[in-house]
């Protein structure tokens, strides 16, 4: 026997069977006497590309904790390394001078991070909000400055989670030979019936568990806190997980799970999760309007084969661009020549039921009610509809259009009263989702510059054959309100709702001298991407409250980035491969 082992193999021995004498001598229902967890999760990070899912998982792992484990948690989103590190010893600080005992030295801490995390140059390195591209070794934080951070904290019982790890094949093996927390599992697996009850916790424990593989990880398919969820959650009422078991059912879903000790950690420690018994809520009997629920709004992501059968490729050409028959405002002129590539857009505006998908990932509060599914979905600003371009370009295996920086602010950006001002930068060559240029969406509101008016037609007698908007004299059958997507005709190209139901936002920044530029007619206007700068950005093809005069295809409609309207949605638009 490998002599480095023994000291491992005989500690966890001795725990184990000192734990199933001692059961029918303890308390089986005390949980913990302080059960913590503090979640680090980082989405945006202001060089690498953003994730999705890291603060949706955090705050469904908390939720959990909080209502069935009777952990008091704390989410931290987006930290940098100066405020991970700053945390971390202001727990260290509580836990040695906490005169109130909320936390609890004799209790129990996870900490958890979720992230991109990798190994690099033989170093495991969690990479914090303001990692650096240029110099990631140095910015990031590595596993042996996290461990000593975490060991400092005077709590008896950590737990430390990553979400991601990556290592060759020679590092995780050696890893895995010397990882005592495996020996544990191997000896629990044959424990797991005599310990499905409360265990008296003895000693420092300091585990760590990680994902161990070779290759790269997408750290949004990483799935050890969704395993670690699913566990605790099929755990039944007033039963207790003991560390050993609850990686042992783990890694039996996912043999790339990897644990170990370090610090301060005892060879008899333990960690353990606790399921409290549900409430019990006495029966009241409720009005009869008021005994059926709401059925819910629930959907996942739509697929890529789905948006892809609504994409409407649209050949490039050269077209009039602006206010044709004269009818228009000012910025409407004069008409210029633009030549438009060609390009993939929706047939229809980005639903309700899309939209709310993307919250329910990124764990953005919304209400959504059943009957809106295919309604457009509006009230959602321009930064919204960028950061649901680049979502759903990940969903679907495509690389984003847009860079997004929230923490610099976009010199640009001349709107005082814009909250946010996030410098974006989009990515010409990118093949995701994003907002259509104006060019773009003009071209394809008037069939490939067609000389229409309105989307689909010239004549005012036929527009509410193609759009939802305010009539003056109502009939019978009109639309009096916004209507779900596709309800009326579609114009020359198979595209709906151009005109009326909810305006759209565009890609350019408003100028309303822009076309002013081209004094003469014959001018050829390639890429037009709009204004390099301005205070509002451009939304097109007016709404269901609007006129006739307003849901014109080259009427321009200036915004503030950040503001939300009910008449405002957007559709999506892919160059063409």
């Amino acid at each position: 026997m490998n002599k480095r082992k023994l000291p491992k193999w005989t500690l966890w021995g001795l725990f184990f069977s000192c734990l199933s004498i001692s059961l029918s001598s303890q308390d089986l229902s005390d949980p913990p006497a302080s059960n913590r967890a503090l979640i680090f999760a980082v989405n945006d990070y202001t060089q690498l590309d953003t994730l999705q899912y890291s603060i949706a998982k955090a705050s469904q792992l908390a939720s959990l904790l909080q209502r069935h484990y009777n952990f008091q948690v704390e989410v931290v989103a987006n930290p940098t390394a100066d405020e991970i590190d700053n945390k971390l010893k202001e727990y260290k600080f509580f836990y040695k001078f906490d005169e109130g005992k909320s936390f609890n030295k004799e209790g129990q801490l996870l900490v958890y991070f979720i992230g991109q995390a990798h190994r690099i140059e033989g170093r495991s390195l969690f990479f914090p909000k303001d990692v650096s591209i240029r110099k990631m070794v140095k910015t990031a934080i590595g596993l042996p400055q996290l461990s000593r951070l975490v060991d400092e904290i005077e709590c008896e019982h950590i737990l430390m989670g990553i979400e991601g790890f990556l290592g060759t094949k020679e590092d995780i093996a050696a890893i895995r030979q010397d990882s005592s927390c495996l020996l544990a599992i191997e000896m629990a697996a044959q424990l797991e019936d005599s310990l499905g009850i409360m265990s008296k916790l003895s000693g420092n424990t300091r585990r760590f568990i990680g994902l161990a593989k070779d290759g790269f990880y997408d750290t949004d398919e990483a799935d050890l806190s969704k395993l670690l969820y699913q566990t605790l959650e099929q755990t039944t009422d007033s039963s207790t997980l003991h560390l050993p078991i609850l990686l042992q059912r783990m890694i039996k879903e996912n043999p790339d799970i990897y644990c170990d000790g370090f610090g301060k950690s005892d060879g008899n420690g333990d960690f353990v999760f606790h399921r409290q018994t549900k409430f019990q809520y006495e029966g009241i009997e409720l009005p009869e309007d008021q005994t059926a629920e709401r059925s819910p709004l629930v959907t996942s992501p739509i697929s890529r084969t789905q948006q892809d059968s609504q994409m409407i490729f649209v050949d490039g050409s050269t077209f009039w661009k602006g206010d044709e028959f004269k009818v228009g405002e000012a910025d409407e002129s004069p008409l210029h020549l633009v030549e438009v590539g060609s390009f993939l857009i929706s047939g229809y505006e980005v639903t309700q039921e899309e939209y709310q998908a993307y919250c329910m990932a990124r764990g953005i509060e919304r209400q959504f009610a059943e009957a809106s599914r295919r309604l457009p979905v509006n009230d959602v600003s321009w930064y919204d509809a960028i950061e649901y371009c680049n979502w759903l370009s990940l969903q679907h295996g495509f690389s984003p259009a847009y860079s997004i920086d929230k923490r610099r602010k976009d010199i640009r950006n001349s709107n005082l009263q814009d909250k946010l001002k996030w410098k974006i930068s989009i990515h010409a060559k990118a093949n995701g989702y994003r907002l259509p240029t104006e060019s773009e969406w003009e071209f394809a509101a008037k069939s490939r510059g067609k000389h229409h008016i309105w989307t689909g037609t010239r004549e005012p007698k036929e527009v509410a054959q193609f759009a939802n908007y305010r009539l003056a004299e109502l009939p019978p059958d009109s639309l009096i309100n916004v209507a779900p997507v596709g309800s009326l005709s579609s114009n020359g190209l198979g595209l709906f709702d151009m005109s009326g139901n909810v305006a759209e936002w565009c890609w350019d920044w408003y100028d309303e001298h822009y076309y002013s530029r081209w004094t003469n007619e014959n001018v050829l206007l390639t890429s037009d991407f709009g204004p390099k700068r301005g205070k509002f950005r451009v939304a097109k093809g007016g709404a269901w409250k609007d006129p006739i005069q307003q849901i014109r295809v080259s009427n321009r409609i200036p915004l503030r980035p950040d503001s939300r309207f009910e008449t405002i949605g957007f559709r999506l638009v892919r160059s063409a491969e």
